[in-house]
C-alpha cells in the first residue's frame, strides 16, 4: 500500500468525526444505509467497528506487514462489493473473519510461490519480511481452530474477545441475553482451549483469555491504512467491475481470489443439496421396496448381532448413523437401546441412583425420592438414615424413585462417547489389569477403606458392534489413593463427566446453567481481576447442584480440575441462586 497523503489522512479524521450519530447503530442497518446511498459514513463505522478485528487476523496470519495490508484492504474491498448479498447484517463480525482468513491464507500461498519461483533464478533477491516464529505458527493454529468451532460458540468470542466489547454490547449487537453471551463465551474459550490441546498447545484458560484480550487491545488499525480502505472501496464501486486503475495490482489479485472462493463455495453447497435430495429420494424408494417385502424376507433382515458379544462382520446399513473418527462407533438400530449408562449403588441397601443415555440421544436419570446428590457421602447418608428409619427387624423396602429426563443433540452425544470410548480408553479398563496395574506400582492389593464412602459403580457402555461393563467400589477413593494408575483415572474421568450431565438435568438445562455462570463470574469479577492467573469456572465445571435447607435456594458448585482428574480441584467456587434477590458467592476454595 502506497501510503496516504495528509490531506487523505485528515479527511478521513473529519469522516470519523461526522459518523458520531451513526456510531450505535446495528451492522444490518448501516449496511442497508450503504447499499442503498453508498454511504460512505456508514461504511467508515463499519470499518471502525470490525478493523481491529480483520487487522488483528491480517497480522497473525502474514508475517509481512505489506503483505498483512493488502489483505486487509481486499476483505473490505471484497465487502463492498457483497454488501448486499450478506443475509443478516449482525453475523458480520464472523463474515468479515471468515474473508479476512481466506484472503490472508491465499497471501501467505501466493507469497510462498513467488519464494519459489524466486529460488530459481540464478541470483535470487534477499528474502523481504519477518521470518516465521514458532510463536507465528500457533497464533495461526488459534485462528485455524476459532473457524472450526460452532458459530454460537465463535462469534462471542469474536465480539467479546478479538472486538473487545462487553457481554451486554454483544447480546445488545446479537440479540441474545447477557447471560446466554457469557456462557457461551465461557463454553467457546473451553472448547477452543480443548481443540488446542489436541494440536499439542497447553493454554490455561486464563492464558487464552489473555491472549484475547491482548490482540484486542493491540489491534489498532493504522490511520493511512483505514483511510485508504475506504477510499479504495468507494473508488471501486464507482468504477464498477473494472478496478485495475483504482486498486493495487496485489489487493486486486486478492479480491479476485476471494470472490472465486466464494463462487465455488457455493457450487459446493448447492451440489451437496442436490445430492441430499437425490440420496433421500432413494431412501425414499428403498423404504418403500422395503415394506413390499414378504414377511419372511423382513423376518431375516430385521436380526442384528447377538446380544452381548462383539460382532466380526462389518455393521450393515440397518444401523442408523456411525461417528466416524480414529474408531468407527456404531449406535443400536432401535433408538431406545442404552448406550451408556452409570448405576451408583450402596452397598446392602437398595439406595440407588442410576443415569442411562439412549441411542437417540435421551437421557434418563432416577434417584430416591429425598436425595438431590450423586455425591458418594450424601447418598451413602442417606442409605443410612433410611435404614435406620424401617428398623432393623423390618425387610428394607426400596424407597420411591424420582425421574428426571433430558435431550442430548447428535454432537453432544458423539463427544460424549468419543470421551469414554477413545479419550478415556473405556473398554480397555479391565479390572482385574487394573489391580494388578495397582500391585506393580504400589505393592498394594488395592483395598480402599473409606467409612463415608461405600458406594459401588457400574459402568456399562452398548453399542452396536460392542459392549463393555466395569464395576467398582469407592471409585473416588481409590483415584486419590492411586492417582498414578491411568486407567483408574480414565474411570474417575467417565463418571465426571456423566456426573456433569446429570447434574445439568438437575438443574434445568444447559442455558439455566450458562446463567448460574454469568452472575459466578460477575461475582468474582474482582476475584479474577487480581488474580489473572485463576482460570475462570465455566458451564462444563459444574460438579453438584443440591437445594438448600429451605429448598428454595438452590446451590451450583463448580470445580475446575486437571487432565488426569484427581481428587482435589485446581480452583472451586459455589454460589446459592434463591428464585427471588439476588445470588450470592457461598463458598471459594483458591488455587493451591
Amino acid at each position: 500500500m502506497t501510503p496516504a497523503d495528509d490531506h487523505a489522512v485528515i479527511s478521513f479524521l473529519r469522516r470519523i468525526h461526522c459518523t458520531e450519530a451513526l456510531a450505535g447503530a446495528p451492522d444490518e442497518e448501516l449496511l442497508e444505509q450503504f447499499v442503498a446511498h453508498r454511504d460512505d459514513a456508514a461504511f467508515t463505522v463499519l470499518l471502525r467497528r470490525h478493523g481491529p478485528m480483520v487487522w488483528g487476523v491480517c497480522r497473525r496470519l502474514v508475517a509481512d506487514r505489506q503483505d498483512a495490508e493488502d489483505c486487509f484492504q481486499a476483505t473490505f474491498l471484497v465487502l463492498s462489493r457483497k454488501a448486499a448479498s450478506i443475509g443478516r447484517g449482525k453475523l458480520l463480525a464472523n463474515w468479515l473473519f471468515g474473508v479476512a482468513r481466506r484472503a490472508a491464507l491465499n497471501a501467505r500461498a501466493m507469497r510462498a510461490r513467488r519464494a519459489e519461483h524466486e529460488q530459481l533464478c540464478e541470483y535470487p533477491p534477499d528474502a523481504r519480511g519477518t521470518t516465521p516464529t514458532l510463536w507465528d505458527d500457533v497464533r495461526s493454529v488459534l485462528d485455524e481452530e476459532l473457524a472450526k468451532l460452532p458459530r454460537k460458540y465463535r462469534l462471542p468470542l469474536l465480539l467479546c474477545g478479538l472486538e473487545g466489547m462487553t457481554h451486554a454490547e454483544a447480546g445488545k449487537h446479537l440479540g441474545w441475553p447477557t447471560g446466554t453471551v457469557a456462557g457461551r463465551s465461557s463454553r467457546g474459550r473451553e472448547l477452543l482451549r480443548t481443540r488446542l490441546m489436541r494440536r499439542g498447545i497447553l493454554a490455561p484458560a486464563a492464558a487464552l483469555s489473555a491472549w484475547l484480550t491482548a490482540e484486542a487491545a493491540q489491534a489498532g488499525v493504522p490511520a493511512q491504512l483505514a483511510a485508504a480502505s475506504v477510499r479504495t472501496a468507494l473508488a471501486s464501486l464507482m468504477a464498477g467491475r473494472s478496478t485495475s486503475a483504482c486498486v493495487p495490482t496485489a489487493v486486486a489479485t486478492l479480491v479476485h481470489g476471494v470472490l472465486g472462493q466464494m463462487v465455488l463455495r457455493r457450487l459446493l453447497e448447492t451440489t451437496a443439496i442436490l445430492v441430499a435430495a437425490s440420496t433421500a429420494m432413494l431412501g425414499a424408494a428403498a423404504g418403500i421396496w422395503q415394506a413390499t417385502r414378504s414377511v419372511e424376507t423382513k423376518s431375516v433382515a430385521s436380526v442384528g448381532p447377538a446380544a452381548g458379544a462383539p460382532s466380526s462382520v462389518p455393521p450393515r446399513n440397518n444401523f442408523p448413523r456411525a461417528f466416524q473418527g480414529r474408531t468407527n462407533i456404531w449406535l443400536p438400530a432401535n433408538p431406545g437401546a442404552v448406550v451408556l449408562r452409570m448405576d451408583r449403588s450402596v452397598d446392602s441397601s437398595k439406595a440407588a441412583t442410576s443415569l442411562r443415555v439412549h441411542a437417540d440421544g435421551r437421557v434418563v436419570a432416577e434417584l430416591p425420592e429425598g436425595l438431590a446428590s450423586l455425591s458418594a457421602q450424601q447418598l451413602t447418608r442417606y442409605a443410612q438414615s433410611h435404614a435406620a428409619a424401617q428398623g432393623p427387624d423390618r425387610e428394607r423396602e426400596s424407597p420411591k424413585v424420582k425421574v428426571l429426563e433430558g435431550k442430548l443433540t447428535a454432537s453432544e452425544l458423539e463427544e460424549l462417547l468419543r470421551f469414554a470410548i477413545e479419550d478415556q480408553d473405556f473398554f480397555a479398563c479391565d479390572r482385574a489389569a487394573v489391580m494388578d496395574e495397582i500391585r506393580d506400582k504400589y505393592h498394594s492389593d488395592g483395598i480402599v477403606l473409606d467409612n463415608t464412602d461405600a458406594t459401588t459403580i457400574d459402568f456399562r457402555i452398548q453399542t452396536a458392534d460392542r459392549n463393555h461393563e466395569v464395576r467398582w467400589s469407592r471409585l473416588a477413593k481409590a483415584s486419590w489413593d492411586f492417582p498414578e494408575v491411568q486407567r483408574l483415572r480414565h474411570l474417575r474421568g467417565v463418571e465426571m463427566r456423566l456426573t456433569h450431565v446429570f447434574y445439568v438435568l438437575l438443574a434445568g438445562g444447559p442455558e439455566r446453567v450458562e446463567a448460574v455462570v454469568a452472575k459466578m463470574d460477575q461475582l468474582l469479577k474482582s476475584y479474577y481481576l487480581g488474580h489473572p492467573t485463576v482460570p475462570r469456572l465455566t458451564a462444563a465445571d459444574l460438579c453438584e447442584v443440591v437445594p438448600a435447607s429451605d429448598n428454595a435456594c438452590p446451590r451450583f458448585s463448580f470445580a475446575r480440575y486437571d487432565r488426569n482428574f484427581d481428587f482435589k480441584p485446581l480452583f472451586a467456587a459455589s454460589i446459592e441462586v434463591p428464585q427471588r434477590g439476588e445470588p450470592t458467592l457461598y463458598s471459594l476454595i483458591p488455587p493451591q
